[in-house]
């Protein structure tokens, strides 16, 4: 049985040496204008990479004639089309394609940089309830949406506006519009009240670490293997976690500004580091604790860079670090139990470490290493 959990770790650690980022927050940005005679246009800027497969496919794409762009996969944008579901009064308003514009002013570099999301920007359009009506719009999980969602919602004619996040599959909040051919009022029911906009930035922190955060994970991982009893994990977690609240609270308030490349360099460093020490230094020390705290304090840092790079509405800042952090807390402890259902039972065996601790962090150990190369 430990020689098997022994090949598990290492088969998981080739699988997961792969260019992956970490902490690095994509989005997909989309903005919905209202016009009068409810009129409404949908412009979609979203990043295709998923959709394309590789990076040489994805560039090649945006070297398309433009004449041709449009239909040279008319399924995929059938598909963007169907997956954004505005309905209005409960009745759906179908989209039509206008047009694509594929990333410009771009290198197959720019497509394999964990720092770059080149972005195809897709505009569509639609008619609406000429008199108005309570709308809702869903983004659809059919289509592969980078999250979380940025929408933000206009009228063309009064300049009024509301911005939420949401991800795939949560629908937006009811926004109420009236169209008299001149003025369009935009208004927002109560239905989108504060506790909506909580749980939103909640789940999109419980999704930066599940399944977003491997880099996060791997360095919670490595402090539960070297960690044999209950309380020091504790107190090594806690130590962690409150330092990571810190700096998150710290950089998203733009108190420090540290430069977002260096901090991802930084925490790949940090992965680096306790992989290694499990290894050649098992048994805890006062030092460790400290490490931990201030690598705590680099991975806060990794998670202000996400938040910020949202462009959270100044009136919900607040409350959105508050539901960004709790849910990234929530991830980790979800991590941490599974940990303890899968691995937790073997920790006072005798081969533990030579079985389990040695190889697991070794994958630690080199994943990070490519890590800390690509960001390099």
């Amino acid at each position: 049985m430990s020689k098997q959990l022994s090949w598990i770790f290492l088969f998981v650690g080739c699988l997961i040496s792969r260019p992956i980022e970490g902490h690095l927050l994509n989005m997909t940005e989309v903005q919905a204008d209202i016009g009068d005679n409810g009129r409404i246009e949908v412009v979609v800027r979203i990043d295709l990479s998923k959709e394309f497969e590789t990076s040489e496919a994805y560039f090649d794409f945006s070297k398309t004639d433009p004449a041709a762009v449009r239909t040279s996969r008319n399924e995929l944008w059938s598909l963007l089309a169907n997956s954004i579901d505005i309905q209005v009064d409960s009745r759906k308003v179908p989209l039509a394609v206008e047009s694509v514009a594929p990333p410009k002013d771009v290198s197959l570099e720019d497509f394999k940089n964990a720092f770059v999301w080149p972005r195809t920007e897709v505009v569509l359009s639609g008619q609406l309830l000429s008199g108005g009506g309570a709308m809702q719009i869903t983004f659809l999980p059919e289509m592969n949406f980078e999250e979380p969602i940025a929408l933000s919602m206009r009228s063309i004619i009064d300049g009024k506006s509301k911005s939420r996040w949401l991800v795939a599959d949560q629908s937006s909040p009811v926004f109420v519009f009236a169209n008299d051919g001149t003025v369009n009022q935009f208004t927002e029911t109560k239905s989108a009240d504060r506790f909506d906009a909580f749980r939103n930035y909640l789940v999109l922190g419980f999704k930066h670490i599940l399944p977003g955060g491997l880099d996060h994970l791997l360095f919670v991982l490595g402090i539960f293997l070297a960690t044999r009893t209950l309380r020091p994990l504790i107190l090594q977690i806690s130590i962690f976690t409150i330092a990571h609240t810190i700096t998150l609270g710290l950089a998203a308030y733009r108190i420090i500004e540290p430069p977002s490349q260096l901090v991802e360099i930084l925490i790949a460093v940090s992965i680096l580091w306790i992989g290694i020490e499990n290894i050649i230094r098992p048994k805890q020390t006062r030092t460790r604790l400290w490490l931990i705290g201030g690598f705590g304090l680099l991975h806060g840092m990794g998670f202000a860079s996400a938040l910020s790079g949202l462009d959270l509405p100044t009136s919900d800042f607040l409350l959105g670090l508050l539901g960004f952090n709790i849910g990234v807390e929530i991830g980790q402890l979800n991590f941490i139990v599974l940990l303890l259902l899968l691995i937790g039972w073997f920790r006072n065996r005798a081969w533990y470490f030579k079985r389990l601790v040695v190889p697991a962090s070794l994958c630690i150990t080199l994943t990070a290493l490519v890590w800390t190369i690509q960001r390099l």
